[in-house]
């Protein structure tokens, strides 16, 4: 009997290893499977998408001869030449840029296609930190109204105790161990809830009875009545209640900004797991020198691109200094005249054709000159001010990952001792009717450091994702390298 018991334990602690860690995966593989659905199907990536595509579509645009050119003319009435009747002339020209203007020209797009891809890759970047920062936000919204709605039956369960004392004993019954000044007692939790900033607050004061106006009124040596403490107890009932409404409320709004990040419907169901996990930053992104930092960052790459796009045009811009020549061939119709005794009456002439351009006027180019070197000097100028600004956020998002996890780690510790607190609070309370006040004051220390925990994990994660979008780095290549380019 005693070998079937321990087999079944077993069975049933793997059962519940399984289930934990498929619950987990559920909610990394749902948060990932969000960053999909939002890289493939978020307008604005795809319109920087077409944009990259645009670019790539000008390079042939640039880097192609100027189109031939052909002219025909045509008498009306044969004009007579000593060899004949001309009929007809035609002409085909083709001009052609100084030697390397077409090739600069094509390394000025291709840079400019590069820079463009570089602005999608930072896009990408931004959208997936927005996707999983409003997915924090949300996640602590959640789960500051699961924890709401534990407060509630936390207090619906005193109310109980309260209201079989005072219908047992009187109330006489129900009363604060210890007088407790107005100013020692008096206990704000402040959280904050969801994407717009909404704060709720509950507040306790104790120390006195409530008057049929409404007011407190203390109690000769601290104690309350039993009646008193079961309205206090209903006043506290129905301040958690209308903050259990708004914040339902603030996660409908809540959820129709995350949809529209994925660009679904507005009322789409978002996934949330009951509890989330600290997630663990790769090493690497904790110390970053500042060359490190600034290699492969993806808004730093463009504005690179940029830059030396800048330095391929001002190339094409001497090269364009010079002439264009053109080379061609002439064709004359010449019909027989009888008029003529020319050996090449009536033969048809063809003519070879040489064109040259004459770039006399020197002001546009010395302008064009002038604005690429101006253009260029703003682009590293631009480049040192992005690096330095990139930087100092990097160094104060490592600051703040290490303060949320170390607040993470301290309200886990303050949160096992409240709750032995409240537990042997609740004994008491139960057995004597007496330590109403310090009961309620620990209920209300528990539920803010629980709601602070909450926070902190959501923080850390967020701040997390954060350093990932500033670095351009990612754990995985799975989500940033979605093909989004054919659709």
């Amino acid at each position: 009997m005693k070998m079937k018991t321990i087999k079944l334990t077993l069975i049933l602690l793997t059962f519940g290893i399984t289930v934990s860690i498929s619950a987990q995966t559920s909610v990394n593989d749902s948060l990932w499977q969000y960053m999909k659905i939002a890289i493939q199907n978020n307008p604005g990536i795809l319109a920087k998408a077409d944009e990259y595509k645009a670019a790539l579509y000008k390079i042939p645009q640039v880097s192609s001869l100027p189109d031939p050119e052909l002219s025909i003319s045509l008498f009306l009435t044969p004009m007579e030449i000593v060899s004949g009747k001309q009929v007809a002339d035609l002409q085909l020209m083709q001009m052609l840029p100084w030697f390397g203007t077409l090739k600069y020209a094509h390394d000025e797009m291709s840079l400019m296609a590069k820079a463009r891809y570089e602005s999608l890759q930072d896009a990408k970047l931004q959208l997936l930190y927005d996707v999983q920062s409003s997915w924090y936000d949300l996640y602590r919204t959640h789960r500051n109204l699961k924890l709401t709605e534990k407060n509630l039956a936390i207090l619906e369960q005193i109310e109980e105790l309260a209201l079989l004392k005072f219908k047992t004993y009187g109330s006489t019954s129900i009363q604060a161990t210890t007088p407790i000044p107005m100013s020692e007692t008096k206990v704000t939790v402040q959280s904050q809830v969801g994407m717009g900033g909404m704060q709720g607050s509950n507040t306790m004061k104790s120390s006195g009875s409530i008057s049929r106006s409404g007011a407190m009124t203390e109690m000769p040596g601290g104690n309350e009545t039993g009646l008193s403490s079961i309205y206090r107890l209903q006043m506290e009932k129905y301040d958690l209640l209308d903050n259990i409404a708004t914040l339902r409320e603030s996660i409908i709004s809540g959820q129709s900004g995350f949809n529209a990040l994925l660009n679904r419907s507005a009322t789409a169901t978002v996934f949330f797991p009951d509890s989330m996990n600290i997630e663990m930053p790769e090493l690497v992104l904790l110390s970053l020198s500042p060359d490190s930092f600034y290699t492969g960052q993806p808004m730093l790459e463009m504005i690179k691109y940029e830059s030396e796009s800048l330095r391929a045009k001002s190339k094409m811009v001497d090269k364009m200094g010079y002439p264009m020549l053109g080379v061609g061939i002439g064709y004359s119709a010449i019909a027989m005249s009888t008029n003529s005794t020319s050996a090449m009456n009536g033969m048809d002439m063809l003519m070879p054709m040489i064109k040259v351009s004459i770039p006399i006027y020197r002001k546009k180019y010395s302008a064009m000159k002038s604005e690429t070197k101006m253009l260029r000097s703003a682009t590293q100028n631009n480049l040192k001010e992005t690096q330095n600004l990139l930087y100092a956020g990097y160094i104060e998002a490592v600051e703040r990952y290490n303060n949320a996890r170390r607040q993470a780690e301290l309200y886990n510790t303050k949160i096992t001792l409240l709750q032995k607190i409240l537990d042997l609070s609740m004994v008491e309370f139960s057995n004597s009717g007496s330590g109403l006040i310090e009961l309620l004051r620990t209920r209300q220390e528990l539920f803010s450091y629980e709601l602070k925990k909450e926070e902190s994990i959501a923080g850390v994660n967020a701040s997390v994702a954060y350093l990932r979008r500033i670095t351009g780095r990612y754990n995985t290549e799975e989500v940033f390298t979605t093909n989004i380019y054919n659709k």
